[in-house]
C-alpha cells in the first residue's frame, strides 16, 4: 500500500505517508502552497515513474524559495517492479544555479549513492500507480 493525504489538525494542515506496513505524520505548511497545489504537485511526480523517468520526488514542505533554505522530500527511485523510497532534506545553499520548481528532478541522488545511514522505505510500483489514480 502507499498513500499520502493531508489532514487538519488543530487549524494546521499535516500530511501522512503510509508505505506498507510503515506511516510518518508530515508537516505539510499551507501558505505558498495550498492543499490542492500539494496533491497535484504528488501525483504528478508519482506520474513520472511511469513515463519513461526512473526517479521523482515530492516535496512535504514548500515555502517561497526566495526566502527558504531547505525543503523536506520524499525521493522515489523506480528499478523493474519495485519503487525505493528515501526521506531527505534538500538545502538550497548546496545548489549552484537558482532552484527550479520544474527543474528539481535534477538534484536527486541516485539510489545507489544513498549513505549507509540513509532509511529505504521499499514498495511495489503499482501500489504507486494505485495512489496517483485514486
Amino acid at each position: 500500500m502507499f498513500d499520502l493525504e493531508l489532514r487538519n489538525i488543530n487549524n494546521k494542515n499535516n500530511g501522512k505517508i503510509t508505505i506498507d506496513d510503515f506511516s510518518e505524520l508530515l508537516s505539510c505548511p499551507i501558505g505558498y502552497w495550498n492543499e490542492n497545489d500539494y496533491i497535484q504537485h504528488w501525483k504528478k511526480s508519482l506520474s513520472r515513474l511511469f513515463n519513461g523517468y526512473n526517479k521523482s520526488v515530492l516535496f512535504t514542505t514548500m515555502h517561497d524559495p526566495e526566502t527558504s533554505n531547505f525543503y523536506d522530500m520524499w525521493c522515489f527511485h523506480l528499478k523493474k517492479d519495485v519503487v525505493y523510497i528515501t526521506n531527505e532534506i534538500f538545502f538550497l545553499d548546496t545548489i549552484d544555479d537558482d532552484f527550479n520548481i520544474d527543474d528539481y528532478y535534477k538534484y536527486i541522488d541516485d539510489i545507489d549513492e544513498c549513505d549507509d545511514d540513509c532509511s529505504i522505505w521499499i514498495t511495489d510500483k503499482n501500489n504507486i500507480l494505485k495512489y496517483i489514480n485514486s
